[in-house]
């Protein structure tokens, strides 16, 4: 039973990871809008390979028909959402200006909020999930309390010696497995908000530094050659990495 809900637990985390590498799909492919910069681009690939290998994980752990279909339609929507996302790519290397681009932009925005809404009934569906199986689990809990009251009262009429040799062979070690069930359980419970919140910062701080980092970009383009304000623009560039490195950081500590 614990290693069903630690399985649970395990399944919620990856779902909250999933959204946030969704988060920096999308911003990936901002700033190579923005800056037309090749380097985007290739973290934009490198943030749809994990997405990828994300989902088929995922597949893996589905408990209902209801996650599956979900799995099966972020699936469907991440693979149009690159393949409208190369045939941008592919105009803009080729020239293309704004307006030749806006159809594909707006089809890329609808099918971003596409993923991001299956992705909230992903993690929906998986609390609700794991909020089942910690409700079942509390239950056997009470009964085994119950159980262990019941044999209390019984073994309370034996004979002192049968009494004492009952409770340091059965009593005492069930009592101390069920705190230490408890203790698990609360653990678990934990872990789940910590990881949630860990999360939810990390997206707070990122949408920031994507807007940041793309204006540093464009700044940058327009820089004349030797100013000395390009030396000041490589050392945000350089803090703004370090931020996007702790925020990593973060998630692969939450992971």
């Amino acid at each position: 039973m614990l290693f069903r809900s630690a399985e649970k637990l395990s399944s919620l985390r990856l779902g909250d990871t999933f959204a946030a590498d969704l988060h920096e799909l999308r911003s990936d492919f901002r700033r190579y809008e923005a800056a037309r910069d090749e380097r985007h681009w290739e973290a934009f690939l490198k943030t749809r390979q994990r997405l990828e290998k994300a989902l088929e994980q995922q597949s893996l752990t589905a408990t209902s028909g209801a996650e599956a279909a979900t799995l099966a339609s972020l699936r469907v929507n991440l693979d149009e959402y690159a393949s409208t996302s190369q045939r941008v790519h592919d105009l803009l290397r080729n020239g293309a200006n704004r307006s030749m681009l806006a159809a594909d932009i707006a089809t890329l925005g609808d099918q971003a909020a596409d993923m991001a809404a299956d992705t909230r009934n992903l993690i929906s569906q998986r609390q609700a999930t794991l909020e089942r199986t910690m409700g079942m689990a509390r239950g056997r809990l009470a009964w085994l309390a119950k159980l262990v009251l019941a044999t209390l009262v019984i073994t309370a009429a034996m004979a002192t010696l049968v009494a004492v040799m009952v409770w340091r062979g059965m009593v005492r070690p069930m009592e101390q497995r069920l705190l230490d069930h408890e203790a698990v359980m609360r653990r678990s419970e934990k872990l789940a908000s910590l990881g949630v919140l860990a999360a939810g910062v990390a997206h707070e701080i990122r949408n920031p530094l994507a807007a940041i980092k793309a204006r540093l970009f464009i700044q940058e383009r327009r820089l004349p050659p030797g100013s000395p304000a390009i030396e000041d623009a490589k050392i945000i560039d350089h803090e703004i990495r370090r931020l996007e490195h702790i925020v990593r950081t973060v998630l692969d500590l939450d992971r």
